[in-house]
């Protein structure tokens, strides 16, 4: 088992961030490029027990010390001479920051204490912040859909009228 590196895709060598000859002086077991050593060891050793891995976090450090996030899928081959083991990357870091803009921007519309709604293209409302009440005496679902244009203003067909025209 030495964990030598025999050939790389270069879409592998573009998200390490390094040319192939920098790459297979490394290998899995001394490779410096995970954050987490130990995360490294339990990998491996999962693969080689289980003989192969499926959609495991990792997260390593570029050639140019940016971090990025995957998901690694591996197996291992028995190639009658010794084992390969395949390994496929999948880049999901702007995916996770996507997410913690989401969680962010979630956190702040439950805590405005302002009114926020949401509108499909129709004009109905599909969300509503949660201080609606607090704020307007009004409940969520009382103004989810159509509700709004007609609790908002005095005479209901005016609310349906300045629907239409957004």
């Amino acid at each position: 088992r030495t964990g030598e590196r025999i050939e790389q895709s270069e879409s592998c060598l573009r998200l390490f961030g390094t040319d192939r000859a920098a790459f297979v002086k490394g290998n899995m077991y001394d490779d410096s490029v995970w954050l987490d050593r130990n995360a490294q060891k339990k990998v491996i050793a999962q693969l080689i027990k289980e003989g192969s891995i499926t959609n495991i976090p990792m997260d390593i450090r570029t050639r140019q010390g940016e971090v990025r996030n995957l998901l690694v899928t591996a197996a291992m081959l028995d190639m009658g001479t010794g084992n390969l083991a395949i390994t496929a990357h999948v880049d999901i870091t702007e995916q996770k920051r996507a997410e913690e803009k989401l969680r962010r921007s979630d956190k702040i519309l439950q805590e405005v204490k302002s009114i926020v709604l949401l509108t499909d293209s129709k004009g109905d409302v599909t969300y509503a912040s949660p201080s609606l009440e607090e704020v307007a005496g009004y409940p969520q679902s009382d103004v989810l859909g159509n509700r709004w244009w007609e609790l908002s203003f005095e005479d209901p067909k005016e609310g349906q009228r300045l629907k239409r025209r957004l």
